[in-house]
């Protein structure tokens, strides 16, 4: 299933959806970022198959602000990072609900956030593709790996940062892996804090 949607507020709370993917940018017309939407329906027919959700915006701008308002690419800088996909079990809506986030100062957040977004994952593409031809490859790779269930063998974990002072979320960057055993989404969803940190420090080995 696949949505090109004006803003994540106009979403129910609940879409009774496993996994959500969206495509992030600011409305960049380059090579990567036109062949990341010549895929979406692709890709969104995948996901729709497996009680996923795939979400663009009609405004890219203003929903790649929304998306990404509450961690900033969790305090890395944007253009580092995007264009890029990011796949999450957390309820859109939540996402939206969760902006303002202060990195200066970790606060006690209100009760009504008990459910603030803990996790996320992020395939960015300017480190790993080099054309529009490896950009459909790579989502080529992630349909394949989606209709196996959420795990992503033909990806590795490139990067863990945990959640603390300079980070909203825990977030995981992936790259695609040659001949490796892959990610499990839903392990990674059970990682306790203290691995969180540790993978973080690089004091553990994935």
């Amino acid at each position: 299933m696949g949505l090109k949607i004006t803003t994540l507020a106009r979403l129910p709370e609940k879409t009774d959806r496993a996994f959500f993917v969206y495509f992030l940018d600011y409305g960049w017309d380059d090579d990567l970022t036109r062949a990341m939407y010549e895929n979406f329906d692709m890709l969104a027919e995948v996901a729709a198959e497996n009680r996923g959700l795939l979400v663009a915006g009609l405004d890219r701008t203003e929903f790649a602000n929304e998306v990404l308002s509450w961690h900033h690419v969790n305090n890395d800088p944007a253009d580092d990072l995007l264009p890029a996909i990011m796949v999450t079990d957390v309820e859109p809506r939540l996402l939206a609900d969760a902006s303002g986030f202060d990195f200066g100062e970790v606060r006690q957040r209100p009760s009504s956030r008990t459910a603030y977004p803990e996790r996320f994952v992020l395939i960015p593409l300017r480190d790993i593709c080099n054309s529009a031809a490896d950009v459909t490859e790579l989502l080529q790779k992630l349909v394949t790996d989606l209709r196996s269930g959420r795990s992503l063998p033909d990806f590795e974990i490139c990067r863990v940062k945990a959640k603390g002072p300079d980070a909203a979320a825990n977030m995981v960057i992936l790259q695609p892996n040659v001949g490796g055993i892959g990610v499990d989404l839903k392990e990674i969803y059970r990682w306790s804090k203290e691995k969180w940190q540790s993978l973080s420090a690089g004091g553990e080995k994935l």
